[in-house]
């Protein structure tokens, strides 16, 4: 598994980095889905998208005919961006052990195991609240709420895709059908959670299909243009609940937690561009951003703990703004 790379860019002046994300882990799938929109503002109109907007219009007119028109979108309430950062704490120990570690080295080398130790903390930062967001996009993308009539299916139990009798291809382009019927156009992306992911390796259907069966030869097999494992695990926790915001204040010890499934069990069909232009193209989902965010902050100095924190900020909210381009599969497995 590849591991996070950021792309970092400085302002001049300011000591304050921005920050794009330019290869992710390969387990934070959730931005295939809800494609970064930058804004300027906290709170703005939520622009939503419907049938109408994936339509072909005639454009042909006679001379002096009026030009043909078409929306852009409707209004469906307002966005508002959640303020999200975290802090880590360096002891200035830490500093002193790298001086007294390179006094067997050249004094040059100094600054770059200084630098070295940054980076590995504002990857710490950034991963973390990256898993964050991953977990926001997941929640949205396997609750069946957030789908149109009909756009949500649970296997039967002779059907389950650990079952060798049953049929994930069929399952998987009624999905995609049920998606062209809704919007006109098929769905351009399949994120599957690593058990369904997993079933399907073992799946008599595949095992003619080619070895290893791999997110590639998947997107052959069912017809998607790209094809994703949500992988990504997260802590169990139990919070101290923040009066303010109905969200953690510090979480509890770490003793009798364990790990689960971001993705849990599910299939997830979708249409939504790989490259966006704007929020004038339509999309299962978007991810609005502050501008310039996720932000690296300048470091500052805690002199009552006797060290320096380095922190970060990604403020940022991600909703499903067309229910029509998606597509669930709850508990295929």
């Amino acid at each position: 598994m590849s591991e996070t790379r950021y792309t970092l860019k400085t302002f001049p002046g300011g000591g304050v980095a921005g920050v794009s994300i330019g290869y992710r882990n390969a387990e934070f799938v959730g931005l295939r889905l809800f494609p970064t929109y930058n804004v300027d503002e906290l709170s703005g109109r939520l622009v939503c998208f419907q049938k109408e907007d994936f339509e072909q219009v005639a454009t042909r007119r006679g001379l002096g005919g009026a030009i043909p028109r078409i929306g852009f979108g409707y209004v469906n309430g307002a966005y508002d961006v959640e303020l999200h950062s975290l802090g880590v704490e360096v002891p200035r120990e830490y500093l002193r052990d790298l001086e007294f570690f390179s006094i067997t080295a050249p004094a040059s080398q100094l600054p770059n195991l200084k630098s070295a130790l940054k980076a590995r903390i504002e990857n710490l930062l950034l991963r973390n609240l990256a898993l964050g967001l991953e977990a926001q996009h997941a929640a949205l993308a396997t609750d069946p709420a957030n789908y149109a009539e009909g756009h949500t299916n649970e296997p039967a139990a002779g059907q389950k895709w650990t079952n060798p009798s049953s049929n994930p291809e069929s399952a998987i382009a009624n999905g995609i059908e049920v998606i062209r019927d809704s919007i006109g156009i098929p769905p351009n992306v399949l994120i599957l959670s690593r058990k369904a992911y997993q079933a399907l390796r073992r799946h008599p259907m595949l095992a003619g299909f080619g070895s290893p069966v791999t997110p590639r030869l998947l997107e052959e097999f069912f017809g998607i243009e790209n094809v994703l494992i949500g992988a990504a695990r997260q802590l169990e926790r139990s919070l101290i609940p923040d009066p303010e915001h109905g969200e953690a204040a510090e979480p509890e010890p770490e003793t009798g937690r364990s790990f689960y499934d971001v993705w849990g069990n599910s299939a997830v069909l979708a249409y939504a561009p790989l490259i966006t232009g704007g929020i004038d193209q339509p999309s299962f989902g978007y991810t609005y951003t502050i501008e310039g965010h996720p932000l690296l902050e300048a470091p500052f100095e805690d002199r009552q703990k006797k060290g320096h924190v380095l922190s970060a900020c990604y403020n940022r909210a991600a909703y499903v703004t067309c229910p029509g381009a998606g597509y669930l599969i709850t508990n295929p497995v």
